[in-house]
């Protein structure tokens, strides 16, 4: 019988760029008599220039052309933002649906003129055996000004310790959600009444561009998850757009002064057409209105001692339409089916594997007590259900066989640790979001930080995953889809 374990890696974090570490490794007096090698090197806001740190401007004239003096040091206006701090230079905000910086008074509004909504949060109730529950969904078009260039769119331990087993019930917590709405999108920009347009682009399906007219299809979309627009193509259904994208409907929008000219292919403003859109499930969201779909999934809390981070999802028909690491289920409150976590968690509150029956695959002649975890961390009473293991194959769906101690078994020397799906943009700001307490940093954009474990083979990671190493460290991430 397994007794307990002790897990050294707890909150490993890997940087995927690790090149701020290196940077004034050995900074010395430079500092102090205003030279510099970097701009690291300089107080803010100055910057270092010619080996000196000075201002970069006082005025706008200081810079260079299109470019805005904010607080002593030149902007240029971003393509897409992330946030309203890159848009204060200029005055203005980040529109959430667009990644546009706008005017306050400009921000995406609904048909009717009010302000645009994606969906209302909503909570689920308990989920049981795996099933998850969340929202509705809900869909007439709403037109939003300049949202995009061409068709807008983005719908896209601690110690373990272990006991004897005795089959339980499955449990875990609830999830919130947003309706969803067709309409989180514009399409075009062609004026009413127009009878001619710029003619097509060049782009082709996915590349990178600005406006309508930068496309083939004259379909130029939001593409959150690559934090830039790229062109897209007409649909009719999900099956007409590539890979993991979906067919939402969009309302084409006027022409703008960001892209005044437009395909003569696209149909007058106010049109309803169907646009591949990028999958955005898994991309971290606090609110409904910050996902195309409508819809943010608060994943459940089965520990105390981790926040799990909301993730927008998308309406899928089947597995092939969800990211690595999600599955296509149902969701209560929500009509169809949605990509959800593959890894279903079920707490052990007592800290011991009693409640855990039906958790682990048993293989033939092995009793499901001497596999069965309740795996905990931070000194916290409270676990969540795992099983002991020697590859991915001998772990519930979405789970890793990780080394973080010894088992006990000599057959099966590691445990599955949940990750699959799961995101954690805060974890480099010291709070704890993955049940694998293994967060892989991305300090160029957060939103990619992504939940893994340790491995030492491509089979100690779950389905869609390889064991890549970064460094110090081999761990598992998704395969490219």
């Amino acid at each position: 019988m397994l007794n307990s374990i002790s897990l050294f890696r707890s909150l490993f974090k890997i940087f995927m760029v690790f090149s701020s570490l290196l940077i004034c490794l050995s900074c010395d007096d430079e500092t102090k008599t205003g030279q510099c090698g970097y701009h690291t090197d300089c107080p803010i806001p100055e910057r270092c220039l010619e080996g000196q740190c000075r201002l970069e401007c006082r005025v706008s004239t200081d810079c260079e052309q299109a470019e805005r003096c904010f607080e002593g040091v030149c902007y240029l206006r971003p393509e897409v933002c992330r946030d309203d701090e890159e848009c204060a230079p200029f005055q203005e905000v980040c529109d959430p649906r667009t990644l546009l910086c706008v005017p306050p008074g400009e921000l995406s509004v609904d048909a009717n003129g009010g302000a645009l909504s994606a969906g209302s949060s909503t909570s689920s109730g308990g989920m049981t055996n795996g099933d998850v529950s969340a929202g509705t969904e809900a869909g007439s078009p709403a037109g939003v000004e300049g949202n995009l260039a061409g068709t807008e769119a983005g719908n896209t331990a601690g110690s373990m310790s272990a006991g004897s087993m005795s089959a339980g019930s499955m449990s875990a917590g609830s999830m919130s959600a947003g309706s969803m709405s067709a309409g989180s999108m514009s399409a075009g920009s062609m004026s009413a009444g127009e009878t001619g347009g710029a003619p097509a682009g060049t782009g082709a399906y996915g590349d990178d561009c600005n406006c309508p007219s930068d496309c083939m299809s004259g379909f130029c979309v939001v593409n959150k998850m690559k934090r830039r627009r790229t062109c897209s193509d007409g649909c009719d259904t999900d099956v007409d757009c590539p890979g993991i994208d979906t067919c939402l409907q969009a309302q084409v929008s006027p022409a703008s002064d960001l892209c005044p000219d437009s395909p003569s292919s696209l149909p007058p403003p106010g049109s309803i057409v169907g646009v591949c859109v990028p999958n955005e499930t898994a991309y971290p969201c606090n609110d409904p209105s910050e996902c195309t779909s409508g819809i943010c999934l608060t994943p459940p809390q089965v520990v105390p001692w981790t926040s799990p981070q909301p993730v927008c999802t998308m309406a899928c028909n089947n597995d092939y339409k969800c990211p690595v690491g999600y599955r296509c289920g149902q969701v209560g409150g929500i009509e169809g089916n949605v990509c959800v976590e593959e890894a279903q968690v079920s707490p052990c509150p007592s800290g011991d594997a009693l409640s855990c029956g039906g958790v682990c695959p048993v293989p033939n002649g092995r009793d499901e007590a001497d596999l069965a975890v309740c795996l905990n961390g931070f000194n916290q009473t409270e676990g969540y259900c795992t099983c002991t293991c020697a590859s991915a194959s001998d772990c519930p769906s979405g789970f890793g066989c990780s080394d973080i101690g010894d088992t006990g078994d000599p057959t099966r020397p590691n445990v599955c640790i949940p990750f699959a799906g799961a995101t954690c943009p805060l974890s480099d700001q010291g709070v704890e979001q993955c049940l694998s307490t293994t967060c892989l940093v991305d300090e160029d954009d957060s939103t990619l930080n992504r939940c893994t474990a340790f491995c030492a083979v491509a089979s100690d990671c779950p389905s869609g995953y390889e064991c890549i190493n970064v460094g110090d460290a081999s761990v598992c991430l998704p395969r490219a889809q």
